[in-house]
């Protein structure tokens, strides 16, 4: 955030952008003041970084230029070091001091509420309200957002019930609040686009795993005929219909139960589960494989190796039952399985120490940006629950400005689109991000489908997060290989395809055979 802004990728993401409020703020904001003033306190909190003061001062000017959600971070990481502060003074009994610092606690509380109120983020709001007037009851601008927060609650209740979803669905949609993901103005180059080195190693992974696919750059055409540069996977050869094109395996994945040690899924339904694929783990006993360190089982010597090369050392002993604790359902609609796939990523950052951005897993993802369409987004989900898996894996978030709120938005960014969800035969519900799988391009007229690889042929075990591509047609030598996202493909509408669509695609909206031959 201390590289100088580009004034021409400043794209807001607040949520309420758009209001002539809003509009009329942004139009009158002295752009360059503003920035400069975040460039200066992002490199003091280089030497300052438990100072609250700095936090609270950036997120101030990240809320005027329209990014609430980076404001948020700021606001609550300066609760913190005021809150460990008041606990210490506490301790003392130093009378004077906790009025000060209840004082400056306030403050946070009251930046902290503005930026949820722009996120349209009641369920946050409303605590953070709720903690600032168990402090002072008679505080005017908390009382004034605690009302706030009901009428949006209100609100997004009213849109629900509107468009007819279950009860389900309208717990969910009132639960979020919404942003417009978007190329933040003080990003590097190299973290707007996939790093080459990573594409290289893409291409040696499918070159290694088929014989007959390759990966080659392609261009998407956006809703506005915009073009967007991408990647997708072709045909080498003349593929005959039902080939298996190649199998494709991950350590990105996350299975909505604790595989944390082998008594964790004891007791529970379906069958124990390996700790690195997710995958179940042997009948026989004497089939499986232990952690060295710890009590941790993994269904394959190669199981094991993959977890201790890349993550296991920083999550061994850890205990992050408070994560799996706040899983909530079992569909793939369940927004905590999202951060147990954080989970994962971060011990793999923390473990390799380097730049979350940087990481070869990670630069060969992007993200999916809005295109006028707002995403999900919750306080604890983006904001606390990612602070607090840093600090388990031993992370100083306030130090260590590689772990940045921009940079975990960014990483969130990129792996919710780049991810497939499905139901094991178990029941469960299991997310993951395969390598390969995606680069694999969309069409509402497939070619190739994938499912879960079966042990012994690609997997180390059954319902793995490895999965298998196959060719359901024939397809043409030079011809793109690509499947059906959401299973779009069955819907014969075509505004009904592209309505599921708008969040998985590249630019918005599909523009395949199917898509253009239909009107």
């Amino acid at each position: 955030m201390a590289h100088p802004w580009d004034r021409q990728l400043w794209k807001p993401t607040a949520f309420a952008r758009d209001t002539p409020s809003t509009i009329a703020r942004f139009e009158s904001l002295d752009f360059r003041q503003a920035t400069s003033s975040i460039v200066s306190d992002t490199l003091q909190l280089s030497r300052e970084c438990y100072n609250p003061v700095i936090w609270l001062n950036r997120a101030y000017h990240l809320s005027l230029l329209g990014y609430p959600e980076l404001a948020a971070g700021d606001a609550h990481k300066a609760d913190m070091l005021v809150s460990a502060k008041l606990k210490s003074i506490d301790n003392e009994k130093s009378v004077h001091g906790s009025i000060e610092l209840a004082d400056l606690k306030l403050t946070c509380l009251t930046q902290l509420a503005d930026a949820l109120t722009a996120i349209w983020e009641s369920v946050g709001l409303n605590a953070v309200c709720r903690d600032g007037l168990a402090i002072r009851p008679s505080h005017p601008e908390l009382n004034l957002l605690s009302k706030v927060a009901a009428e949006i609650s209100e609100e997004k209740r009213r849109v629900a019930k509107s468009r007819d979803a279950d009860r389900k669905a309208q717990k969910l949609d009132v639960s979020q609040g919404f942003i417009f993901h978007e190329h933040y103005p003080f990003m590097s180059a190299k973290h707007m686009r996939r790093d080459n080195k990573a594409i290289d190693a893409v291409k040696q992974t499918l070159q290694v795993v088929s014989s007959n696919c390759s990966l080659a750059p392609r261009t998407f055409s956006g809703p506005s005929r915009t073009q967007t540069e991408g990647f997708g996977i072709y045909a080498k050869t003349n593929i005959e219909a039902n080939t298996r094109l190649f199998d494709d395996e991950t350590i990105l994945g996350a299975l909505n139960a604790d595989t944390s040690s082998p008594s964790a899924t004891k007791g529970v339904k379906g069958p124990e589960i390996c700790g690195n694929c997710c995958g179940c783990l042997p009948i026989n006993s004497a089939l499986r494989v232990k952690s060295p360190c710890c009590s941790t089982v993994y269904c394959s010597e190669h199981c094991r190796a993959l977890a201790l090369r890349f993550y296991h050392s920083k999550i061994c002993g850890q205990d992050f039952k408070w994560l799996f604790g706040i899983l909530r359902a079992t569909g793939e609609d369940d927004p905590a399985l999202n951060g147990l796939m954080l989970l994962r990523l971060l011990s793999i950052c923390t473990q390799h120490d380097c730049h979350p951005l940087d990481h070869p897993l990670v630069a060969r993802l992007i993200p999916h940006l809005s295109d006028g369409q707002p995403r999900p987004w919750t306080f604890r989900d983006n904001i606390v629950n990612p602070n607090l898996i840093l600090q388990q894996l031993g992370v100083d978030i306030f130090q260590d400005l590689r772990f940045d709120t921009w940079v975990l938005q960014n990483v969130r960014h990129r792996m919710l689109p780049n991810q497939h969800g499905r139901r094991t035969a178990s029941g469960r519900f299991l997310r993951a991000i395969n390598s390969l799988y995606s680069f694999l391009n969309h069409s509402c007229e497939p070619n190739a489908k994938w499912y879960s690889a079966r042990a012994g042929e690609g997997a180390t075990a059954h319902d793995s997060t490895t999965i298998s591509v196959a060719s359901t047609k024939p397809i043409k030598k030079g011809e793109e290989i690509c499947i059906d996202y959401r299973n779009a493909s069955r819907i014969s509408n075509k505004a009904k395809r592209q309505a599921r669509l708008c969040s998985w695609i590249p630019g918005g909206a599909c523009a395949c055979t199917r898509c253009q031959r239909e009107t």
